[in-house]
């Protein structure tokens, strides 16, 4: 997936199962797919976690499904993890889904304009 630097991400895991699963969300660590570093919701006040709705038994609420992050900054990018967790059976099952975020930031250009002796020099911005 890839993202505007300064919009918002919205990152939905849609799951399923009876009991409803519980849903966390965690970045990918560097030492590869089985290390994982938490969401700091408190440290940064720009991330937030939504309901969403269960794919099955359909309409069902589920907490946490939806990862949501304001202003995305570059230091976003990164491969997020969706961690679902069920109790079925005396058992307790997990599985995960993963989404690679890119973040393009925005390009400045310079524009020059020459008129009859004198500059006009300008910046601007544009997202990419």
């Amino acid at each position: 997936m890839t993202v505007t630097s300064g919009s918002q991400l919205q990152l939905e895991c849609r799951v399923w199962g009876w009991p409803i699963p519980r849903v966390t969300w965690q970045r990918l660590g560097p030492d590869g797919p089985d290390s994982r570093v938490p969401l700091d919701f408190e440290a940064d006040q720009r991330l937030s976690l939504r309901s969403g709705v269960a794919i099955a038994p359909a309409g069902v609420v589920v907490d946490n499904a939806t990862l949501v992050i304001d202003n995305v900054k570059y230091s976003d990018r990164d491969t997020y993890v969706c961690d679902v967790t069920s109790y079925v059976n005396n058992t307790w099952r997990v599985d995960n889904s993963t989404v690679l975020v890119r973040v393009k930031g925005t390009l400045c250009y310079y524009l020059y304009t020459s008129r009859v002796g004198f500059n006009i020099n300008s910046w601007y911005t544009r997202g990419v």
